[in-house]
């Protein structure tokens, strides 16, 4: 693998229950509409479940993702392809934290960042039309 190894976490509050986290991280028709920079096959099942693998493109670029561990407020997958490495979400009531490691030309940090804030006002809006 090309690129440098990067490591970063980022914790934010989010207006949201954390039932309303874990779906938007978990259901594929809601993370086609806030993780809009990655597109995702049309074949998937409705959700992630445990030891699922698939592939998704960042632009042009493909990343191979297998789900090694999901909880009721945690969710990781590990990455290959365009990131040699992993994701890590964790969420409850009002908060969600995603930490990504891995060998990458991408900056991680950088679309860790779109994609974080992308998840809050997706969620927020969601749990709030909801309610």
């Amino acid at each position: 693998m090309f690129g440098t190894f990067q490591q970063s976490t980022v914790r934010v509050q989010v207006a949201a229950t954390a039932a309303t986290i874990k779906r938007c991280l978990t259901d594929f028709s809601l993370m086609r509409q806030w993780a809009v920079l990655q597109s995702y096959p049309s074949t998937l099942p409705k959700e992630l479940t445990d030891g699922l693998e698939f592939t998704s493109t960042f632009g042009i670029i493909p990343l191979g993702h297998r789900v090694a561990e999901l909880t009721p407020d945690s969710l990781k997958l590990v990455l290959w392809g365009g990131v040699d490495g992993y994701t890590q979400w964790h969420w409850g009531d009002g908060w969600v934290q995603l930490t990504v490691a891995g060998v990458s030309l991408i900056p991680l940090a950088l679309g860790q960042t779109a994609l974080v804030e992308s998840l809050v006002r997706f969620a927020t809006d969601l749990d709030h039309a909801v309610a």
